[in-house]
Parts: structure tokens; C-alpha cells; sequence
């Protein structure tokens, strides 16, 4: 295939998966207006698209997945700032992020993320994510398992800083099943 083929097929593939973060953008126009000059951070980037998109549009945008092929992934992609790193122990300085993405880190369903008794990783993400994010920075988290408003949920999220600013249900979602946005208090 001719070089000029492939870079179109490429933006094909992009499209279509950017496609699936459509309403994820959309908090993100609602939230942050413009990504221009601010800092985001996509916890579990895989293939880093929307990190990748949010470059392009002037973001300090920032891929990180525990996942060496992930990383290797969102390389290929274009992104040009990816870290392999944990979400427990995020290695950037307090109050330096305007916003984090996140999907199924927060409440993780991962055993290596989480002690499934008490939350301690969840929770120990949620910390490090208030921590790192500005004084009412947002986190924009989507998942297919999680709704923030459970009455389990909602206390351990209020009671680390957090309010719950909007959640959107979408039961015929081919990505995300709830979205939920958290502003840092």
C-alpha cells in the first residue's frame, strides 16, 4: 500500500475510534471549553486516541497505561507524551492537572488495582487524582460497571474531595454505560 493510502487509512482508523470518545468530548467542551493550554491526563489510554486528539487541538495531553504494549500503541499513534506508570502513584506535582480521563480506574475492576474488601485501591486512586488535579480541576470517568450514585459509591467520592457534578446514563452505549463527572473541591 502507497505511503499516502496508509496515512489515510490511519485517519480513518482514528476517526472511527475517536468517534467512541464523542461524549467524553463533549464534557470536556462543556467543562474546559477550549483544550488549549491545558493539561489532561488519560489514566489507561490504551491506544491513546483521545489523548492523541486532544494534542492536536493544543492540550498538554498525557497517556498512562501500566500496559508496555499499550504504550507502545499510543506511540505509534502519534501521541508525544506517554508514561507507563500506575494510577496509585501518579508522578506528577500536586495541583498541576486541569483534568483526568479515566475508564474503570476509578472503582477499579482490576484485582491488581484494587482489594476488593475495602476499596483501598480505588480509593488510592481517587486520592492521587485529587491530588494531582487543580483546585476544581474534573474527572471525567466512564465505565460499564459503575454508577457514582449507588449509595456506596457517592459517600467514598464525597468524603475524598470530590463533588459529583453530572452523570449521564447511557444504557445502549457501545463504549461507556455511565459517564460521571467529578470537580476536585
Amino acid at each position: 500500500m502507497p505511503a499516502h493510502e496508509r496515512e489515510n487509512l490511519d485517519e480513518d482508523i482514528r476517526f472511527r475510534s475517536l468517534m467512541h470518545y464523542a461524549p467524553i468530548i463533549q464534557e470536556i467542551s462543556h467543562y474546559i471549553q477550549a483544550p488549549k493550554g491545558k493539561t489532561f491526563l488519560h489514566l489507561g489510554d490504551s491506544a491513546g486516541i483521545l489523548t492523541y486528539y486532544l494534542q492536536t487541538r493544543g492540550a498538554k495531553a498525557i497517556s498512562l497505561d501500566t500496559n508496555p504494549l499499550h504504550s507502545k500503541i499510543a506511540r505509534e499513534t502519534g501521541n508525544r507524551k506517554v508514561i507507563r506508570g500506575n494510577a496509585k502513584s501518579l508522578p506528577f506535582r500536586e495541583n498541576s492537572l486541569d483534568c483526568v480521563i479515566s475508564g474503570h480506574f476509578l472503582f477499579a475492576e482490576y484485582p491488581v488495582l484494587d482489594d476488593r474488601e475495602t476499596n483501598q485501591g480505588s480509593l488510592q486512586i481517587l486520592n492521587e487524582v485529587r491530588r494531582a488535579l487543580k483546585p476544581g480541576g474534573i474527572a471525567i470517568v466512564f465505565s460499564a460497571a459503575i454508577n457514582p450514585d449507588k449509595p456506596e459509591y457517592r459517600p467514598l467520592i464525597e468524603q475524598n474531595g470530590f463533588t459529583i457534578t453530572r452523570i449521564k446514563e447511557d444504557p445502549d452505549g457501545a463504549f461507556h454505560r455511565t459517564l460521571f463527572v467529578l470537580r476536585k473541591k
